[in-house]
């Protein structure tokens, strides 16, 4: 007759069969998708990818060098390469409040598509210059930005366009409106510039310590507060609809390309050699956060934040980042 195992022997030996078995479980379903951080996403093109739209949490697109363009239905674990119809850089991606997706970009492109990406309508800008900010802010209202002072404005959910003067010959850079009536261009020579009437006039704001410096991201939250970013490390708020703004504390990236704050204390600014900081308090700390997979190390142009956890980013050489935690720390 056998040797009976002693009932404790049975017991611990359960115990550890679990806890392997825990363990290994972990190993094997635990994916990218659910590390802290930002997280590489595979797709299959180097080029640069200068803008980022979704539509929602799953539906979304990236655009960039010579007019390539991506779409996504599963919010970005895989992409499918769209045809635009143009070999011009597109420099922004925007969304009518009806759906319909526009592109903007050089030599003055200005194009939308009806069916996700599918295929484009090219639309007469009546400029050649390169437009690299585009909004629609609503009630029939767009508005894109671009070298040399150009301003368009379209009163038809971008059916048709105008020039309209925005009074600095500076390169602009981006556009934000926090409400359909008021709205904020950034550029070089520390060019912010304010409207209040739908785009059709536009006044310079005032921020005297910074009138040499060029601003590449603007993002307001509400009609009162709002962050402009560039050069040199610095990101300017205003808490008065840009009557004054003053300078938070620098950022740890020298040039900040895109800028995103969720609440008046969180936010987010990226830029040069593919660095994503984030602020908890105000812009008074930053803390870079990790990229887990592919080290991108490239330039980040892009970022668009469904909420304050699920976000994407793109950049150099194909860089295409997602979070689904706010970026981890």
């Amino acid at each position: 007759m056998p040797t009976p195992f002693p009932k404790h022997s049975i017991f611990l030996g359960i115990i550890i069969g679990c806890f392997l078995f825990a363990c290994g479980l972990k190993t094997t379903t635990e994916s990218p998708s659910e590390s802290r951080g930002w997280v590489s996403l595979a797709h299959d093109s180097d080029k640069n990818i200068k803008a980022l739209a979704f539509l929602d949490e799953k539906r979304g697109w990236a655009a960039g060098a010579e007019g390539i363009m991506f779409a996504t239905e599963d919010g970005g674990n895989a992409w499918v390469l769209r045809q635009t119809g143009t070999t011009e850089t597109l420099f922004a991606l925007a969304l009518t409040a009806g759906g319909r997706l526009f592109a903007a970009g050089a030599a003055g492109t200005i194009q939308y598509s009806d069916d996700g990406g599918v295929t484009w309508i090219p639309v007469a800008s009546g400029t050649d210059a390169r437009l690299g900010g585009l909004a629609f802010p609503g009630n029939g209202l767009g508005v894109a930005v671009g070298v040399t002072g150009t301003i368009l404005r379209s009163l038809d959910d971008g059916e048709t366009w105008t020039a309209v003067v925005s009074g600095t010959s500076a390169n602009l850079s981006a556009v934000a409106f926090p409400s359909p009536d008021t709205g904020y261009a950034v550029g070089d020579s520390g060019n912010i510039l304010k409207t209040v009437d739908r785009g059709g006039t536009w006044t310079k704001q005032e921020n005297p310590f910074f009138e040499s410096l060029g601003w590449y991201a603007v993002h307001f939250t509400d009609g009162r507060h709002g962050y402009a970013a560039g050069q040199d490390s610095i990101v300017l708020k205003t808490t008065d609809g840009g009557i004054h703004w003053q300078a938070l504390n620098k950022v740890p990236v020298q040039g900040i390309l895109a800028l995103h704050f969720h609440t008046a204390e969180e936010g987010w600014a990226a830029g040069d050699f593919g660095k994503i900081c984030k602020t908890t308090d105000g812009g008074i700390s930053w803390k870079i956060q990790p990229i887990v997979g592919r080290d991108t190390g490239n330039t980040i142009w892009a970022m668009f934040f469904h909420d304050d956890q699920l976000a994407w980013a793109a950049g150099e050489h194909g860089a295409l980042l997602k979070t689904s935690d706010g970026g981890g720390r």
